[in-house]
């Protein structure tokens, strides 16, 4: 799988913006890895928690809700890792929570370099 930085459909593609929301904000992002190696994603501004994730899974679940209704082992939110990196496992899924406190915009990314090298050109 290509970056998008070298298809040609890039100038298509809206970037994942969510803006104006106010502080305090309870955000959950379910991250699902196509990709057959770990993935790593940094958040700036404040730390997240991961409240759950398994490799070589699909989450099964539309939003973090459905599955605590579902009373499930995932996720945990009980004592859910507080960090600024998180690694979503290959070809499973991953799901983070923060609340926003901090003042401005912040950027949820992958931090594995190797994503960013230069790939072959058609």
């Amino acid at each position: 799988m290509a970056p998008l930085l070298f298809l040609d459909i890039v100038s298509v593609v809206e970037p994942p913006i969510v803006g104006h929301l106010p502080r305090g904000t309870t955000v959950d992002v379910i991250v699902q890895n196509a990709v057959d190696d770990t993935m790593p994603l940094y958040k700036h501004g404040d730390p997240m928690f991961l409240l759950g994730s398994k490799g070589n899974d699909t989450w099964r679940w539309e939003i973090v809700e459905d599955a605590i209704r579902a009373h499930t082992e995932e996720p945990n939110l009980d004592t859910p890792a507080l960090q600024f990196v998180h690694d979503v496992p290959p070809l499973g899924w991953a799901v983070l929570r923060w609340q926003t406190h901090v003042r401005g915009a912040t950027m949820l990314h992958s931090n594995k370099f190797k994503y960013y090298a230069d790939a072959p050109r058609k």
